[in-house]
């Protein structure tokens, strides 16, 4: 007997679970309904907006017409417009003829306007600066110069890399074969002693004099610019933004800001913020790194 109700008590209670949810299902499907009901009033509140913002700029246009005795026939002014029909191909423009060949006027116009016209600068040959001929200053020792070099390049170049480093790196190796700057364009010994400025600013090294030598350096690297050059190249740009980050590390924001300034002229005057140019792939990647690191530091 206890089994037979046992059973029967289950049996009632799986009744009861059915019901239920069908009592679930029908509250569920009247919620949906109920949500239908409401999507479909806002749809047509939209649409009454959208009947009555139409309906108000149409009688602005016809407010528009001399006298307002005219009316407005909305198809005439659709018929007027000529749209193309769905589906149809719409005419292809003729490509513009191919331009000619300028080469012979861009060489004209280098050779017989120097002076008095500046090409820009996808087109323009840097030239020679043969009168400027500073008094070449003596390198650090190389072990202090490698020091300043492997402190720069773990710290601002991994940020900021404006610097080709395996090519810089063997021009560095060159020029302290040779024992001096001699034979080496000066904006490049100026490029040289601003990066080793920036280097003393992140050496922990106790016989480095900081910020003496960086000081000292900067002085150099300054010395070594020619302040009246028309012709600049992207070492410029790059050595005055390094001076520009000396400046900043040394709280003289004044000073870094003209520095600064300075190197963004530059880019402009020689085309760095511009993608074009007949520039090899290597230079012109480091072209883009040069302005790209100008623009995140005046950032």
């Amino acid at each position: 007997k206890r089994e037979v109700s046992v059973h029967e008590g289950n049996k009632q209670a799986n009744v009861i679970h059915k019901v239920s949810e069908r009592e679930h299902a029908d509250i569920g499907c009247v919620a949906f309904q109920g949500d239908v009901g409401l999507t479909e009033a806002r749809q047509v509140q939209d649409l009454e907006k959208q009947l009555a913002q139409a309906r108000q700029q149409l009688g602005h246009l016809r407010s528009l017409v001399k006298g307002g005795s005219m009316e407005v026939d909305l198809e005439t002014v659709l018929q007027s417009l000529n749209f193309p029909d769905a589906g149809s191909n719409s005419r292809r423009r003729q490509r513009p003829a191919a331009s000619q060949d300028l080469s012979r006027v861009r060489a004209n116009l280098r050779n017989h306007s120097r002076g008095i016209f500046k090409p820009p600068p996808p087109y323009r040959r840097l030239g020679s600066q043969p009168s400027f001929s500073p008094a070449l200053p003596d390198l650090p020792p190389k072990e202090v110069a490698d020091h300043l070099l492997r402190q720069y390049h773990s710290t601002v170049h991994t940020a900021m890399p404006i610097l080709h480093w395996p090519n810089f790196q063997h021009e560095c190796e060159a020029v302290y074969k040779v024992g001096s700057l001699q034979g080496v364009p000066p904006v490049w010994g100026s490029l040289l002693f601003s990066v080793l400025a920036v280097g003393v600013i992140y050496s922990a090294d106790p016989s480095i004099d900081r910020p003496r030598d960086g000081q000292k350096y900067i002085e150099i690297s300054r010395t070594l610019t020619n302040l009246w050059s028309d012709e600049f190249t992207i070492d410029h740009a790059r050595s005055a933004l390094l001076t520009s980050i000396f400046f900043t590390e040394m709280n003289l924001k004044s000073a870094a800001w003209v520095w600064l300034g300075s190197s963004i002229n530059i880019s402009h005057d020689i085309g760095l913020h511009c993608e074009t140019g007949p520039w090899p792939v290597v230079e012109g990647e480091m072209r883009r790194r040069v302005w790209w690191g100008i623009y995140v530091w005046d950032r």
